[in-house]
C-alpha cells in the first residue's frame, strides 16, 4: 500500500515485496548515510525467518528512488499505556537498529516516516539508535520542522573500536597499567601450553562449528542463550555469516591453546564501519583471561583489514569492563520515542510524570534487595 505526494512516497512492503527488492535494497545500503549490517538484505532476511516479532517496513522513495528502509515491529500499547506505536524492529541477536538512509536524503526521509507513522500509530520508536552523526542531526531537523514532541527514554554508551595509525599506535595508546594487564596475560597464556592467535581463512563452516560449541560451552549455553540452544538461531548465524564472507564483510580473530579454541570474536562491517556479531570464551581457562586477549588480537586483525574500514561497535552494554578497557572510544546510542499523533504526543508530555510517580512508589533500598533476593531474574528485557 502506498501514501505521499509524487516527491516522497512511503510503501508498506510485506515479505514477498521486500525480496522483491534486494537490488535496489543493496544499492542503499552502499550509498547509506551511516551503514548497519544488520538491516542489508543478506542479513535480515535470515532474520525474518527466525522466531522475531512481525515486521512492518516502511520503505520511503524521493522522486522514485529508494531512499530509506525502517523495518519497524507494531504493538498495541506503548510501557504499558493504550497508544499504537511502532518500534524499530530487531531479533534478540542485534543491537544496532540503525536505519538505511541514503546520504543526502537524510531529513527528507525522516519527515516522510514521521508522517507516515501518524497514519497508524501514535508513538514512534527508534531504538538502538545512533546518538551521534548525520542521522541523529538530521532526525532533530525533521523533528524540529514538524512540531512534535519527542524523549530520549533511554541512552548509553558503549565501547567502540576507531582505527589509528597501526594496531601498535592503537596498543601504545592505551593506559599503562591496561597494557601492562594485556602483557601480563599473554605471558601467563604462553606458560599454558601451545598458544596462538588465530584468523579466519576461507575455514568459515569449521569456524561456525567451532564457535557454537564454545559459545554454548558457558554462561550462555546454562542460561539458554546461546545460538546452538535453538535450531532457528544457529540456522540464522550459519546463512549471516556465509552471507557476509561471500561479500568480503566479515572477518573473525581468536585464540588457540594446545590447538583447541579458548576464544572468538566474529564481526560484520559494511561500508566504513561495522559491528562485534559473536564473541565467546572458554570459561575453563578464564584465569588466562582469553577473552580480553581476543580483544587484542581483533584489534589487530582490525587493522589490517582495508583502510575504508574506521571502526567497530562492541554492541556491548555499558559496563562491559573488557571492551571498555581495551577498546579507548565510545559510541553512543539512544532509545528516541516521537509522539506522532495527538494521544501520542499527550502520553509523552505524560511519561516524566509517570517515571517520578514510579520513583516514588519504588521501595526502600533495603526491601527491593530483600525482594531481589526472592524472584526469579527476567528474560528479554529490553534496556
Amino acid at each position: 500500500m502506498s501514501r505521499g505526494c509524487s516527491l516522497h512516497e512511503v510503501a508498506e512492503l510485506g515479505w514477498d515485496a521486500l525480496a522483491g527488492l534486494v537490488p535496489e535494497w543493496d544499492a542503499l545500503a552502499a550509498a547509506a548515510a551511516e551503514p548497519n549490517p544488520f538491516y542489508e538484505s543478506w542479513a535480515l532476511v535470515p532474520a525474518l525467518e527466525t522466531d522475531g516479532p512481525p515486521m512492518r517496513c516502511a520503505a520511503v522513495r524521493i522522486r522514485g528512488e529508494l531512499a530509506a528502509l525502517f523495518p519497524l515491529q507494531p504493538d498495541t500499547r506503548y510501557k504499558g499505556l493504550p497508544a499504537r506505536a511502532l518500534r524499530s524492529w530487531r531479533n534478540r541477536h542485534m543491537l544496532l537498529c540503525t536505519p538505511l538512509v541514503r546520504n543526502g536524503r537524510e531529513q527528507e526521509a525522516f519527515a516522510a516516516l514521521i508522517a507516515w507513522a501518524a497514519r497508524s500509530a501514535s508513538i514512534l520508536e527508534l531504538d538502538y539508535f545512533p546518538g551521534d552523526g548525520p542521522l541523529r542531526a538530521a532526525l532533530g531537523e525533521a523533528l524540529g520542522a514538524s512540531e512534535r514532541p519527542w524523549l530520549v527514554t533511554y541512552a548509553y554508551e558503549r565501547a567502540l573500536l576507531r582505527r589509528a595509525a597501526s594496531a601498535e599506535a592503537y596498543v601504545a595508546g592505551m593506559e599503562r597499567g591496561v597494557r601492562s594487564e594485556l602483557r601480563r596475560r599473554e605471558r601467563r597464556l604462553k606458560e599454558a601450553g601451545r598458544a596462538e592467535y588465530v584468523r579466519l581463512g576461507s575455514d568459515l563452516e569449521r569456524w561456525i562449528e567451532e564457535f557454537l560449541v564454545l559459545e554454548a560451552s558457558g554462561w550462555k549455553g546454562q542460561a539458554r542463550g546461546a545460538l546452538a540452544c535453538r535450531e532457528s538461531d544457529v540456522r540464522y548465524a550459519r546463512a549471516v555469516l556465509r552471507g557476509a564472507q561471500a561479500r568480503g564483510e566479515l572477518f573473525a580473530s581468536g585464540v588457540d591453546l594446545d590447538g583447541k579454541p579458548i576464544a572468538r570474536r566474529l564481526c560484520l562491517t559494511s561500508g566504513e564501519g561495522g559491528i562485534l556479531f559473536k564473541s565467546a570464551y572458554d570459561e575453563a581457562h578464564a584465569r588466562l583471561a582469553p577473552g580480553m586477549l581476543a580483544h587484542l588480537e581483533n584489534i589487530r586483525a582490525f587493522h589490517d583489514q582495508p583502510h575504508r574500514l574506521q571502526w567497530i561497535d562492541s554492541a556491548t552494554g555499558p559496563d562491559n569492563a573488557a571492551a571498555n578497557s581495551v577498546w579507548k572510544d565510545r559510541r553512543r546510542v539512544e532509545r528516541v520515542a516521537i509522539g506522532v499523533d495527538a494521544w501520542g504526543a499527550f502520553l509523552l508530555t505524560l511519561l516524566p510524570l509517570l517515571r517520578k510517580a514510579k520513583a516514588k512508589m519504588r521501595p526502600a533500598p533495603a526491601a527491593r534487595a530483600a525482594r531481589t533476593e526472592t524472584s526469579s531474574p527476567s528474560t528479554g528485557a529490553r534496556p
